[in-house]
């Protein structure tokens, strides 16, 4: 990542804000985070920087559409990632094999669940609209309360019950179904954009997996760098054999299209060296508000350059999920029962006073 022995904390807030599959980084040993208005400035920065990075990259996937199967992107994306992560550790000195058999099968099953997770997320950029399936992807938060709950036997507040009902109300509003929206006719095309949902929604449900996951196993302690690259080099050959096997292999256009391929992968390295890096300067629930803006600033560019039409709807549906999503962070950080318990002191403080 960023070349140093970076881990971040395994805390409630920080397995359910992490709004990329690639983002998820496994860590668990705590970090000591500088309390100064500058080293807090410079991690926002960061994660702004992160952010723009991933807009690009996902701008970038939604303008190949058509041009560069996604399979292709992801393949090619992995093998970039992975080269430059392997460049790193050498630099560093990080040691490139496995310390252990559990660690190998801990690194092997973690990327299993990230490729899954990015395949759905490539497959819906190219067959809806990118700022309607990265909304989508970004409903991660609430199912992994749901999956916490089931498997971790953790509580399930009404509150969680809420915003899980706003979510599902917000993805409705995105897919339009026919049954439900008359005037959306069941075309073809139509009936190709709700499956590119379902997949949306089979990309979040592998990215909370992986969140719970790295929860049950926050005794690992694997350095990012070498998460990544075990990552994306594991990760490789699934990919290009699914590629292979759907016959998608097609050499990019010259120019703007094959700068596009290379500049997707050299931008998701940048963007998690930067997200490591912010996480280490400001609190994980910052990060996250932070990178919730990249739903925004896909939907403006995707508006504005690539002139794909506006949908009230989505829109509503868009805000509807960010807004859930940032509640279930604020939350796990601040719990209610703490806000409550500190306004009722403060209350009883107050009347005490003469």
């Amino acid at each position: 990542m960023a070349g140093e022995a970076v881990n971040c904390s395994n805390c409630d807030a920080e397995e359910v804000d992490q709004n990329k599959s690639d983002l998820v980084i496994a860590t668990t040993t705590e970090v000591t985070r500088p309390s100064s208005p500058t080293a807090e400035r410079k991690g926002l920065i960061y994660a702004f920087l992160c952010t723009c990075f991933l807009v690009g990259q996902t701008t970038s996937i939604a303008y190949l559409a058509g041009k560069v199967n996604s399979n292709e992107i992801i393949s090619l994306r992995y093998f970039i990632m992975g080269t430059c992560c392997i460049v790193l550790n050498i630099y560093k000195g990080v040691p490139l094999l496995p310390s252990s058999k559990q660690e190998f099968l801990y690194l092997t099953f973690r990327s299993v669940l990230g490729v899954m997770a990015v395949t759905c997320a490539f497959y819906a950029f190219h067959h809806m609209r990118a700022a309607d399936a990265t909304a989508i992807h970004n409903a991660g938060p609430i199912v992994t309360l749901f999956f916490s709950c089931v498997f971790l036997k953790e509580g399930f507040e009404c509150i969680d019950a809420i915003l899980a009902i706003l979510t599902v109300i917000g993805v409705v509003f995105i897919a339009k179904p026919p049954f439900l929206f008359p005037t959306e006719r069941a075309t073809q095309e139509k009936n190709s954009e709700l499956f590119a949902v379902f997949i949306a929604i089979a990309g979040c449900v592998f990215l909370s997996l992986t969140h719970v996951y790295l929860r049950v196993k926050r005794d690992m302690k694997v350095l990012p760098s070498k998460l990544t690259m075990y990552y994306a080099y594991i990760s490789l050959p699934l990919s290009v054999i699914l590629t292979s096997a759907l016959k998608h292999w097609t050499i990019p256009s010259c120019g703007l299209d094959r700068y596009l391929v290379v500049g997707i992968g050299l931008m998701s390295f940048i963007g998690e060296c930067l997200y490591a890096s912010s996480l280490v300067h400001v609190s994980a629930v910052y990060v996250s508000m932070m990178l919730t803006n990249e739903v925004m600033m896909v939907f403006l560019l995707e508006t504005f350059l690539l002139n794909v039409p506006l949908s009230w709807l989505s829109i509503v549906g868009i805000l509807l999920i960010v807004g859930a999503s940032l509640t279930v962070s604020i939350k796990s950080t601040f719990p209610v029962k703490h806000l409550c318990s500190t306004v009722t002191r403060s209350s009883q403080s107050e009347e005490e006073q003469p």
